[in-house]
């Protein structure tokens, strides 16, 4: 009775605890893709950035993301990089010394003591001789306005050289601490390393089960897990045979790994790559080239011969060796390269378990390894919400009005405090000058600076006064390319080209000021026309020699000359004057033929010139 009462505790701590935060809830892994746990059934991201540019030979193996308590995203990564929840790269996030290559490329642990700092701890992969070993760097998520930054002087800090690419990672025995646990290659050592407020411990060293490097650095390759209630401690090895299954005792008190048990039957053949615990730590899942398969851990005493003869194949679609995830609804999550497989109740034995293969569609895309890895319990601290500080550094407000400032915030119980001492949100802003608000939650404070200048807007659009232009011809209209406009056609260019007559008005915005002004363009025939005779004796029939059309030119010289080509009458100005009278010095000249010859210019500033023969009749 006993046993079962302690078996019981521990399964309801477990589901009241490590499952009440939700840390765990935001999955971003290979191909672009994640699962969203703040919904049921999971919801499928596409907007990670993990293999946005992908490797043709492969792609990312081992991530890991962390949320808020509140479900979140804070922060993604791989071997090489840090995202932050805008899906960028973290400040100082790029040049990890892990691989994505790794089975555990990152795991994040929340640094004991600290509100808001964060372990990333990074592995390399057997590909290369695993050159690197075990660094960690270190996450601030007060940096960076609240996007967080890798801190330089914490930033690929080795651990354990020679490390392979396993890793797993429990509560210490006390709730409040971590135990790390690598394994060095070409040895059967295991390396246990306590995180606590004042930092990483020297390793506790367990040289225990199979050893590590039998054929080389292939066997580096397979998940390892630690059962929910920090008890066990399990390994499978990829690229082995026959099969390796590792079963351990650890002690979250110590560190220390004792009663090895070897599962392996070497039946199974061509490795294996997943495996964990179920949620209450009765049942032991295995994946492989050869399938899916379950141990039952509790089988009569839990010997090491009852629990290989308790192995059961769980029928699926698909045979791959793939990674397994335990997820905060308490079900296990299998990798079958274009979906996932879920068990549905893993703390059942056989079939009732309940595998569900394709459960979850990964919109086309292959992912071939793992899940992100997480704390095996999903025991985390509660960090509280995301602050997210979006003010902007420079706001420009219109001349002889005011402005505000929003350094409105994402998180809770948030506190305001500006230059002046007032504690709104909302600041109001009627001079330049230089202001400054710090953003307080329980865990971060964050100060912004912002520049307020005048803008200058109504002194910078024009679009010139209304004017005529000729057919054929254009009128461009340039403004100044740092405003934005919207045009009465709807346009939003910084210029317009007009070829046709229009009324055109425009509205020039920045920030939230405005400016608008209008033009007129029409266009008219821009020619000079004259007729070919004249009668000048008063008869009321073309009395004078004047042009019988001069729209578009603004100015003309005229001169007539006779038959034998010598000039007889000039005018500079001939717009203004009636005409030719028919006279040389006041005098009538004589019936007869005449050649003229006009040079003008027209509203487009275009020299042109005409010629004609005249006949003047009396």
């Amino acid at each position: 009775m006993r046993i079962k009462y302690i078996a019981l505790l521990i399964i309801f701590n477990f589901a009241t605890c490590a499952f009440a935060q939700k840390q765990g809830y935001v999955w971003y892994f290979a191909r672009q893709l994640g699962l969203d746990f703040n919904t049921t059934p999971p919801n499928v991201l596409l907007d990670g950035q993990i293999d946005h540019t992908v490797d043709p030979n492969g792609h990312t193996e081992g991530t890991a993301s962390i949320a808020s308590a509140n479900g979140e995203l804070l922060f993604y990564a791989n071997g090489y990089s840090i995202w932050n929840r805008k899906h960028e790269i973290m400040k100082n996030g790029s040049g990890l010394v892990g691989h994505p290559s790794s089975t555990n490329g990152a795991v994040i642990i929340p640094m004991p003591g600290q509100n808001a700092k964060y372990y990333v701890f990074t592995t390399h992969a057997w590909q290369l001789d695993l050159p690197y070993g075990l660094h960690y760097s270190i996450v601030d998520m007060c940096d960076d306005n609240g996007y967080g930054e890798v801190m330089a002087s914490f930033k690929n800090i080795q651990v354990l050289e020679g490390a392979g690419e396993r890793l797993a990672v429990t509560r210490h025995a006390n709730g409040v601490d971590y135990w790390l646990v690598a394994h060095k290659h070409f040895s059967s050592a295991f390396h246990a390393y306590l995180i606590t407020e004042s930092g990483i411990s020297a390793e506790v060293v367990s040289d225990i089960g199979t050893f590590h490097g039998r054929d080389g650095y292939m066997d580096a390759i397979g998940q390892m897990k630690i059962s929910p209630d920090g008890t066990r401690l399990a390994l499978v090895m990829a690229n082995r045979s026959p099969d390796v299954v590792d079963l351990f005792d650890f002690d979250p008190a110590s560190g220390k790994l004792t009663g090895y048990l070897d599962l392996s039957t070497g039946a199974i053949t061509g490795g294996l790559y997943g495996v964990t615990f179920s949620p209450d730590g009765s049942k032991l899942y295995v994946n492989g080239n050869h399938g899916l398969y379950q141990y039952s851990l509790d089988a009569d005493t839990g010997t090491q011969e009852e629990i290989v003869q308790s192995r059961f194949k769980i029928p699926t679609n698909v045979t791959v060796a793939t990674g397994l995830q335990l997820g905060p609804d308490e079900k296990i999550y299998v990798v079958r390269v274009y979906d996932a497989g879920i068990i549905q109740n893993p703390n059942l034995a056989g079939a009732a378990c309940e595998f569900e293969d394709g459960a979850i569609f990964f919109k086309d895309r292959a992912v071939t390894y793992a899940f992100p890895t997480f704390i095996d319990n999903f025991e985390y601290p509660d960090k509280g919400s995301v602050l997210a500080v979006n003010v902007e550094d420079e706001i420009i407000f219109c001349p002889g009005a005011s402005t505000t400032i929003d350094a409105t915030s994402s998180g809770e119980n948030l506190r305001y405090l500006w230059q002046d001492g007032s504690t709104n949100p909302i600041y109001e802003v009627s001079a330049a000058g230089t202001y400054s608000v710090r953003i307080s939650d329980k865990f971060c404070t964050v100060e912004k600076t912002i520049v307020a200048t005048e803008s200058a807007i109504g002194t910078k659009i024009d679009l010139a006064k209304d004017t005529v232009l000729c057919f054929g011809s254009s009128l461009r209209i340039d403004l100044d390319p740092n405003l934005n406009y919207y045009w009465s056609d709807g346009s939003t260019d910084n210029f317009k080209i007009v070829n046709d007559p229009v009324v055109l008005w425009v509205n020039a915005l920045t920030g939230n000021c405005q400016s608008s002004d209008s033009i007129k363009v029409d266009f008219v025939n821009c020619e000079l026309r004259l007729p070919n005779f004249f009668s000048p004796d008063g008869n009321e029939y073309n009395p004078s020699f004047i042009p019988s059309e001069m729209s578009g030119v603004t100015s003309a010289q005229l001169s007539v000359y006779n038959r034998w080509g010598k000039e007889i009458y000039h005018t500079d100005d001939f717009s203004i004057l009636n005409g030719w009278d028919g006279t040389q010095h006041n005098e009538p000249v004589s019936s007869g033929t005449y050649f003229w010859h006009v040079e003008y210019i027209d509203i487009d500033k275009n020299a042109r010139t005409l010629k004609g023969i005249l006949t003047l009749r009396r």
